[in-house]
């Protein structure tokens, strides 16, 4: 490993707020980061496999109410768009590049799960600045730049690349900034306030755009959105730029756990991805039920574990549309609790008019992980990050790297493939 001082101090050289990495090696074991890796292939697929993406896409445009489900929280040019999505599921132009990252939890007895099957873009920049550290060389934008150029030719878009957050990302942009001045000024960061769009495309600095990396949520709950960011998903919709992570329906929708767990699509998963796939993706899926006002009617258990799930176990309840954490609830561990428990299920269930169907899904008691601080050492809840790259054109699969998150703390490091955290602290 190449000593540059701390990997705080040469990070915060590029990333001046971001959080301090993990100071000490911590080793996993080999057999649970090969089950983390694991996810990629089975959601993505390999050998030419359809991924659970696509896959959903068919399901959507066989069952009128599956594609109801999954738009429920779309904006007017998000239905737009989820109506084009549906009715040409095949079109690499919806799949463009996908960085899948999953967030993945390693329970106490080494069982992994996944809680959400997602294609976002945050958190590469840091895990890259990680890798560059240890490694010399940044494998999740040095090979998510070379899809993207590569995607680019393959749809014949002439123009440059540009990061872009939504009008109100302002916060985020500082994560970005070296990436131009380090790969170059064909790159560029950018909020929405400094976009142009012109009749034959969208510009940044009087450049032409081909392909945004876009932090940009105006595709679903319309809310806290600005007329420039729905103008943005119109010009991909008409195909004058590419976006990666492309808007979809099916792109960050916490309701695929949902359905893959559904028993009356259990056939079309099986025909559609085999038997012995669909299987072992399962096994990374907590227990997970749709909750709606006519769910609870209509299925008596299901009232039953909504209104007392201390009785079954933790449970967690969530608005599948909500990024994140927002507006969660956690089952309490005895019916001592069950007053508030009830109260707030309540109130979630009237919101889902503005935010959509709930899911109750089962609460995954995680492994726990040192982490240093200024006053000790503390032992945090632990999450993992595996990157994927996929490319639609031909259909791989490729492992970029594993990030961990320890909280409270916020710690952050690189896992490396001998499932050990890297030891990023100079010695």
């Amino acid at each position: 490993m190449v000593v540059r001082g701390s990997a705080s101090e040469y990070i915060k050289q590029y990333i001046p707020d971001a959080p301090h990495p993990l100071q000490k090696p911590v080793e996993i074991g080999r057999d649970v980061y090969a089950r983390i890796q694991g996810i990629g292939p089975l959601v993505l697929g390999s050998n030419g496999e359809v991924s659970v993406f696509t896959a959903v896409k068919h399901l959507a445009r066989a069952r009128p109410e599956v594609k109801r489900l999954l738009s429920y929280s779309s904006t007017a040019i998000g239905k737009k768009i989820d109506d084009a999505v549906v009715e040409n599921p095949d079109d690499p132009w919806f799949d463009t590049v996908l960085l899948f990252r999953p967030d993945v939890l390693v329970d106490q007895n080494g069982k992994v799960y996944t809680g959400e099957l997602e294609i976002v873009v945050g958190g590469a920049p840091i895990i890259s600045l990680l890798q560059a550290y240890i490694y010399g060389e940044h494998r999740i934008l040095d090979g998510l730049l070379a899809a993207v150029g590569r995607c680019v030719g393959n749809f014949g878009i002439a123009g440059a690349v540009a990061f872009l957050f939504d009008w109100h990302g302002r916060s985020h942009i500082g994560d970005h900034t070296w990436i131009p001045k380090h790969y170059g000024s064909h790159l560029h960061v950018a909020n929405m306030r400094a976009v142009d769009f012109r009749r034959d495309g969208v510009y940044v600095r009087d450049e032409r755009l081909a392909l945004g990396y876009a932090f940009v949520k105006a595709y679903k709950l319309d809310t806290h959105t600005h007329p420039k960011d729905k103008q943005l998903l119109r010009c991909w919709l008409e195909r004058k730029l590419l976006l990666v992570s492309p808007p979809s329906l099916v792109m960050d929708n916490k309701v695929i756990i949902y359905l893959l767990q559904e028993d009356k699509y259990a056939g079309f998963w099986r025909q559609s991805l085999g038997r012995p796939r669909y299987e072992a993706l399962r096994a990374y899926l907590p227990k997970t039920y749709l909750v709606t006002e006519h769910s609870l009617q209509d299925d008596p258990r299901l009232r039953q574990l909504v209104a007392a799930p201390w009785n079954y176990g933790r449970f967690v309840l969530k608005h599948a549309a909500l990024w994140g954490s927002k507006m969660l609830i956690v089952s309490p561990r005895s019916g001592q609790g069950g007053e508030g428990w009830s109260r707030r299920v309540a109130a979630m269930l009237k919101a889902t008019s503005q935010f959509g169907p709930l899911l109750l899904q089962e609460s995954v008691d995680t492994m726990r992980l040192p982490a240093s601080t200024g006053s000790g050492t503390v032992l945090g809840r632990t999450k993992f990050t595996p990157f994927f790259l996929y490319d639609p054109f031909t259909k791989a699969c490729t492992s970029v790297g594993m990030s961990v998150n320890i909280a409270p703390s916020g710690f952050r490091a690189h896992l490396t493939s001998q499932s050990t955290f890297a030891l990023v602290e100079g010695e």
